[in-house]
């Protein structure tokens, strides 16, 4: 194969074309065009710095080279009587092949050589980023585990365990230019759908039993000095239930379910204050202002309500109609069982009608009433949706049921039953002071309270959301529902990324092992969104498993031939293949092969791009 240009336009401009000779039948010799590139221009401004020339030229050298090593074969001999040895023959990790291109293409080693501009290193910043994330991706571990286990990639890192602490610094000083610019990046090679953004926290749980001083705590400066970067690990609310200090997590995501940006706050920090904080951020790094803002209750104070009616800005948030915050007239409104509405009929019913019209279908339908409303006594008007499920009920009913059986139990054995929570077992005891003739005294009774169940028996299958929006209940709701995925997102940051236990003390380094999660996260959700594309349901593959197809790729290296794949192919490796355009399972990769894999991806996808503008 060869480079061609063609005078394109009287501007001085060419068209460059990969184009291969052949010979005809007749013994005659022609010539076929394998790509057509665009035009030089367009060609430099994809990739400033380099010369147009020479990278269709280098494309062609490549190309020619592929080709040519997928017509030869390969003989492997092995003898039974040798035995092997270390420097002939290894496993090693092959899932960043996969990972590869999309680290460019996100640009994160332009980002990276934005690091290097604002500070000089002495080691390899873009080397070190790329073995944290696809390390957390492939094989999530401590900092030292994943240096150790890196050793094992087929392009060994470049740096020391100690230049990866620096560089987690870095990271975090940069916290803010990484993230927005990786939001920009993103948007290069794929949409982002930011009319409805979804935030919410949760927290992570350290192996330390002390809590990080304040500095206003510290006695002298020797010690402000030792203690002024430790002050993330705190005691607060774990919503795992863990008697550690903990970091909060507050995160940022699209409405393809792609993270957007996020922050990290001391561990007793309120949910509530971390919200506007860095919808500021989005506004100033990522251009971001207009947009509905989604959150669950506790997110949804007045204050955040408010604060998203401004500047383009709305909000959904789930409404608790219970305690005193919400007006009687509005809960009994929300509870009054009429006005039901059902889609797709006219009129309004009760919930029996409901179930007489639909017969077997009630149980998976939702019934919805809506009011603008004065919810509180701040004056405050909002757009309230209320849902009813029976499905939904039977849930809550069951659970309930469940949490009774427990609490019973308890007074039978005669454990502690003071409640711990708002949702413990323990809020149905009732406790009743007597004397031995039955007159209220000092002696204590504990049994089931019966009106406790009732009054929650009130709201069994009842959800309800407000909103700032003017739009039918239907499209709030869609909205609404596509919540559950961030919380989908943290769990994957705790169960398959393993952000937590963390076993870094310095806050800075904290914040850079939370970035590194957050690329790894991005980039697998990313890989997700394109390998699903244009699939069905039954076929959309999920994030689970595709990071477990790409764990489970390796080699054993052959020092002779090259490298021999050692895992089981799979149609979703097949899917991953297609959609990256990096093909990894021949049976046999040469050594010059795989060094062209893992270079720096020629973008052949200019054409592509200029169609898509037209």
């Amino acid at each position: 194969m060869f480079a061609s240009f063609r005078p394109a336009g009287k501007n001085g401009d060419y068209n460059a074309y990969i184009l291969k000779s052949f010979r005809r039948d007749d013994g005659s010799t022609s010539t076929v065009t394998v790509k057509k590139l665009g035009r030089l221009s367009s060609i430099a401004s994809e990739h400033p710095g380099i010369d147009p020339r020479k990278w269709v030229e280098d494309l062609a050298r490549e190309l020619t080279r592929q080709e040519s090593e997928q017509n030869n074969k390969v003989t492997l001999v092995l003898n039974p009587s040798r035995r092997t040895s270390v420097s002939n023959k290894r496993m090693v990790h092959g899932g960043d092949l996969l990972l590869h291109g999309l680290f460019y293409r996100l640009g994160l080693d332009s980002i990276c050589d934005k690091l290097r501009e604002k500070g000089k290193f002495q080691y390899d910043i873009c080397d070190i980023l790329k073995k944290l994330v696809y390390g957390r991706i492939l094989f999530p571990d401590s900092k030292l585990g994943t240096w150790e286990q890196s050793q094992s990639f087929i392009e060994k890192p470049d740096f020391q365990l100690e230049d990866i602490y620096k560089a987690l610094s870095v990271f975090a000083r940069e916290s803010d230019l990484i993230q927005s610019q990786l939001y920009h990046n993103s948007k290069k090679i794929s949409t982002r759908n930011t009319q409805v953004i979804y935030y919410d926290c949760t927290n992570y749980y350290f192996e330390i039993e002390q809590a990080d001083k304040e500095a206003e705590e510290c006695r002298d400066s020797k010690e402000l000095e030792k203690y002024k970067e430790r002050e993330l690990r705190k005691y607060g609310h774990s919503k795992e239930n863990r008697p550690n200090p903990l970091v909060q997590l507050g995160m940022f995501m699209d409405a393809d379910g792609v993270p957007l940006g996020f922050c990290v706050n001391p561990g007793n920090t309120a949910e509530t204050q971390t919200l506007q904080p860095l919808e500021e951020k989005l506004a100033d790094n990522f251009n971001l202002s207009d947009f509905v803002c989604c959150t669950d209750g506790g997110l949804g104070s007045r204050d955040n309500r408010k604060y998203n009616m401004t500047e383009g800005r709305d909000y959904i948030t789930v409404q608790s109609l219970k305690g005193t915050k919400i007006s009687e007239s509005i809960r009994d409104w929300a509870l009054k069982d009429a006005d039901w509405t059902i889609a797709g009929y006219e009129g309004t019913y009760t919930k029996e009608e409901a179930r007489a019209l639909l017969g077997d279908k009630f149980a998976e339908a939702i019934l919805i009433k809506d009011r603008w409303a004065i919810m509180d006594k701040d004056g405050f008007e909002e757009h309230l949706i209320v849902t009813y499920s029976q499905k939904y009920a039977d849930y809550m009913k069951a659970t309930r049921d469940a949490q009774i059986a427990r609490a019973a139990k308890q007074i039978a054995l005669g454990m502690d039953l003071k409640k711990k929570s708002p949702n413990d077992c323990r809020r149905f005891i009732k406790e009743t002071n007597y004397t031995d003739d039955g007159e209220p005294a000092e002696k204590t009774a504990y049994s089931i309270d019966q009106t406790k169940i009732n009054q929650e028996a009130k709201f069994d299958g009842i959800y309800a959301i407000a909103t700032s929006l003017d739009d039918t209940p239907t499209a709030v709701l869609r909205a609404n529902h596509f919540r559950y995925e961030i919380e989908h997102l943290f769990r994957i940051t705790k169960t398959n990324l393993e952000l937590r236990p963390i076993f870094l003390s310095r806050s800075d380094r904290i914040i850079g092992h939370f970035i590194i999660c957050f690329i790894a996260l991005v980039m697998l959700k990313q890989l997700q969104r394109e390998v699903n594309n244009g699939v069905g349901e039954t076929d959309r593959i999920p994030v689970e498993q595709i990071q477990e197809q790409l764990a489970q790729v390796k080699y054993l290296y052959h020092e002779a031939v090259g490298y021999e794949p050692a895992f089981n192919n799979t149609n979703i490796l097949k899917r991953l293949q297609n959609v990256t355009g990096q093909i990894i399972d021949n049976e046999i990769i040469s050594k010059s092969r795989m060094k062209s894999l893992l270079k720096k991806p020629i973008s052949t996808a200019i054409g592509k791009r200029r169609k898509t503008k037209k």
